[in-house]
């Protein structure tokens, strides 16, 4: 039987945070980097090369638990991101697009953002596994990391935030309600009939 995601005995070893938190940075340089670059397929490239490497650090058990936690990150970060493009929250330059001139690029986020939650969604049980028990902290930190991030992708040309400074106090509401609700699914609290 597979231990519960908060017990100690599962927790991440230095490794696999390292692994994750490394593996996560050389995700995000390549899906940004490349959409500013018009190179669409390198963030979705290294997504498919490098996520994987993060199910070597858990046991095979608990792989299907695992994708399946990434792909809820990645979804709720397709309809919550989308949404704030369709509001003019962010934008994206065309060069970052598939088909800028396509309608669905009014309202949908490029593939290369999708990529960036999906790799969100390998840090909660690693290298953010720290914040499970601290939601205000996960909140707070999301609540910056989040906009400096897109802040980030607007300097670098990959993102645009059409509304200044308003742009990135939405995005940070975004991320302090999503990132402590995604460390929630990830570690669902103890049952208190459970044994220690």
């Amino acid at each position: 039987m597979d231990s519960h995601p908060g017990k100690s005995d599962d927790e991440p070893t230095i490794a696999a945070k390292a692994a994750n938190f490394v593996l996560f940075q050389t995700i995000y340089a390549a899906c940004v980097l490349g959409a500013a670059r018009g190179h669409l397929w390198l963030g979705p490239a290294a997504g498919a090369l490098l996520l994987p490497i993060n199910l070597l650090f858990i046991s095979r058990g608990r792989w299907f638990g695992e994708v399946r936690l990434w792909l809820i990150a990645g979804l709720i970060g397709w309809i919550v991101d989308s949404g704030l493009l369709a509001l003019n929250v962010m934008a994206f330059p065309p060069i970052t697009r598939i088909a800028p001139d396509a309608a669905l690029s009014a309202w949908m986020v490029p593939p290369w953002i999708v990529i960036l939650w999906l790799s969100v969604g390998t840090m909660l049980r690693t290298s953010l596994v720290w914040l499970r028990e601290k939601p205000i902290l996960a909140a707070g930190l999301g609540a910056v990391g989040g906009p400096f991030s897109f802040w980030s992708g607007a300097r670098l040309g990959a993102t645009e935030l059409p509304l200044g400074w308003l742009s990135l106090a939405l995005l940070g509401l975004e991320y302090a309600i999503v990132v402590p609700w995604l460390l929630r699914l990830a570690h669902p609290p103890l049952n208190k009939l459970e044994t220690t």
